[in-house]
């Protein structure tokens, strides 16, 4: 399949996605925000940002194998690591503090995150790994149907248990 009718193939299903009823229930929770435990109740969509400064869209600092997980997680060709900004902990000895806090990354769209999880899978990376993903599970909810339906071969590493805790 080319490029083109990957992109149209893509378009098509997010715009189908957009009506679900699961991703409709994220957005419900996204604003007022309820995604994390703090439950802050910030109107996301409104433009309003609660404790962990979030807003609507998706901003991601880094992406790329990361060899340094866990073998059993980054095998031989590394773990495909997607590093979202913000967070809802503030730890103080945070090692990710220009990402968490500072917000330091760049904004993506929904079909831009699904290219990029593609592109881990052809640099051979093992799986997926969502770094602090819970504030954006409005927004990730949609990736992993669209996902499921373009040929992702390769295992997703996401929180379950918040996944779970929202009865997606």
């Amino acid at each position: 399949m080319d490029m083109m009718l990957k992109s149209l193939v893509r378009r098509a299903m997010i715009q189908a996605l957009q009506r679900s009823e699961k991703i409709s229930k994220l957005y419900r929770l996204a604003s007022p925000c309820n995604l994390c435990p703090r439950k802050c109740g910030a109107m996301r969509d409104k433009g309003e940002v609660g404790y962990c400064r979030a807003p609507m869209t998706v901003k991601i600092s880094s992406t790329g194998p990361h060899p340094g997980e866990e073998p059993p997680i980054s095998g031989k060709n590394g773990s495909g690591t997607i590093f979202f900004t913000y967070c809802t902990m503030s730890c103080k000895f945070c090692q990710n503090y220009p990402i968490s806090q500072l917000h330091n990354g760049y904004e993506v769209t929904v079909e831009k995150l699904a290219e990029i999880m593609l592109e881990q899978q052809a640099r051979g990376c093992h799986n997926v790994n969502l770094v602090t993903p819970t504030i954006m599970l409005h927004k990730l909810q949609k990736q992993l149907r669209l996902l499921k339906r373009v040929d992702f071969l390769f295992q997703l590493f996401i929180i379950v248990l918040v996944l779970n805790q929202l009865k997606c």
